[in-house]
C-alpha cells in the first residue's frame, strides 16, 4: 500500500539533485576517440562481470564530459542501411519500407563501425544541472531534452551524472514503495 497522506509527503525531506547523484569516479568512461568496437566490449564486460546498474560509458574529450554512449548508441552504428528519414516527399514512410536485411548484413556493419569513434555515435549531454538544483528541475530537463542522464555541477566542475532512474527511485521513497 502505498504511502500517499498529506502527512507523509510532509515528513519526507526532498533531496537535492547533488544528494541522488552519481560520483564520476564510480563510473566507466571513455575518450572520445575509443573506438565503437572496444566500447562494445567493455560496456558489455561491465554489465557482465561487475553487475553494472549504469548501461552507459561517460565520453570525454580532453578531460571534458561532452557525452554517453550506451546500448542505443552503439547498435544505431550498426543500423542497416536503407531510408534514414521516416518521411519522404510528404509520406510516412516507416510502416511500408524496411532496408533489405541481407544474410550477413549485421556482422558487415559490426565490422564497419568497429574502428569508428564513439564521438560518431555517442549522445552528446551539453548543459547539466547544479548539485543544489531541485529533483522538480530534473524531470523538467529530462522531459525537455530527452535523456536518460544528465551531468551534475559543483562550482563550474562536472562532479557525477543523475539518472532518470535515480529520481523514480526517490520518487519511490516519497510513496513508501
Amino acid at each position: 500500500m502505498l504511502n500517499t497522506s498529506v502527512a507523509g509527503v510532509q515528513q519526507y525531506r526532498e533531496k537535492t539533485v547533488g544528494e541522488i547523484m552519481r560520483p564520476l569516479e564510480t563510473l566507466s568512461a571513455v575518450s572520445a576517440r575509443t573506438t565503437i568496437g572496444d566500447a562494445v566490449y567493455l560496456l558489455c564486460h561491465n554489465l557482465a562481470s561487475q553487475g553494472e546498474t549504469m548501461p552507459y560509458l561517460l565520453v570525454f574529450d580532453n578531460k571534458k564530459l561532452v557525452g554517453l554512449v550506451g546500448a542505443g548508441q552503439l547498435l544505431a552504428a550498426v543500423d542497416p542501411p536503407g531510408l534514414k528519414n521516416d518521411w519522404y516527399r510528404g509520406w510516412n514512410v516507416t510502416d511500408w519500407c524496411e532496408p533489405d536485411f541481407l544474410e550477413g548484413i549485421f556482422a558487415h556493419r559490426c565490422l564497419e563501425a568497429a574502428e569508428k569513434p564513439v564521438s560518431d555515435v555517442m549522445q552528446p549531454l551539453g548543459e547539466g544541472l547544479k548539485a543544489g538544483d531541485s529533483l522538480a528541475k530534473a524531470v523538467y530537463s529530462f522531459l525537455r531534452r530527452k535523456t536518460e542522464l544528465l551531468p551534475v555541477q559543483k562550482n563550474g566542475l562536472v562532479v557525477g551524472v543523475v539518472r532518470r532512474l535515480d529520481v523514480l527511485y526517490e520518487m519511490g521513497k516519497l510513496l513508501g514503495g
